[in-house]
């Protein structure tokens, strides 16, 4: 068994990395400039995508949901919540959240660390990175972005890269017998729902890297996101280390 771990914060970098931020109405990840690629051929996010991966995956999505009375997206905390147990699939009653953690010097930007508890021993498992891409202020909806776990750093694919099967994967990680269990989806798929799942082999009791291929069917939205887990179950049966990447689907449009 894992010793537990300080709730030590990890998605800055997710949050404070991305090439665009979230000001106003702003809503959008700018990517290189027209014709240039990256190595590796992965083309990277034209200045539309939205970089949402839960609840909202459109800016329309955003804006219907501002404009109404609901209250359960308003709060990070229960965003984050929300998210972990309908789309990482954690049973309610073993979540503890940290408290809200803002990005220095960034308005609408800040995470969330999910972590269950066994008696009186807390488990790290799961940074939720979030950020108010529309309206921000304490009235303005917030979405996650990404999320990470230390005991898994994905190197490939990178948030909001462009991607299409079978998709090359690769990172650092550890598992339950060095797996680290792969899986895409498309926005609006939750828990249970996926396009394509697989497995890569890391390390077992240290992170030690990883690389594979993930194989999926044909997606039908612009967006979707691809899942590094250990459900190894070290802490109560539910709790996995999830590290969560927004990727867009080449060859799938881009919507507003």
């Amino acid at each position: 068994m894992r010793r537990p771990v300080n709730l030590l914060l990890g998605a800055a970098l997710l949050l404070g990395g991305a090439a665009g931020c979230a000001t106003g109405n702003t809503r959008v990840e700018s990517g290189p400039g027209p014709g240039q690629m990256p190595a590796g051929g992965r083309a990277q996010a034209t200045p539309t995508a939205f970089a949402g991966i839960y609840p909202f995956t459109s800016a329309a999505e955003l804006d219907a949901y501002a404009a109404g009375p609901d209250q359960t997206f308003r709060d990070p905390a229960r965003t984050a919540r929300e998210f972990a147990t309908q789309y990482l699939g954690f049973t309610a009653p073993d979540v503890t959240l940290s408290d809200f953690r803002p990005v220095p010097g960034r308005s609408g930007a800040g995470e969330v660390a999910v972590s269950t508890r066994r008696g009186d021993q807390t488990f790290l498992r799961t940074n939720v990175a979030l950020r108010q891409l529309g309206p921000t202020g304490p009235g303005g909806p917030w979405t996650v972005v990404g999320a990470t776990s230390p005991d898994i750093v994905v190197d490939r694919p990178q948030q909001l890269d462009q991607v299409s099967s079978p998709l090359t994967v690769s990172g650092r990680g550890r598992g339950f017998e060095g797996t680290i269990s792969l899986e895409i989806r498309e926005d609006g798929m939750v828990v249970g729902q996926r396009l394509g799942q697989g497995f890569a082999m890391g390390g077992s009791t240290e992170v030690l890297p990883f690389s594979g291929s993930l194989s999926f069917g044909a997606p039908t939205r612009t967006g979707g996101a691809v899942l590094f887990q250990d459900r190894s179950g070290a802490g109560p049966p539910d709790a996995v280390a999830t590290t969560v990447v927004k990727v867009l689907f080449r060859g799938v449009a881009l919507t507003g």
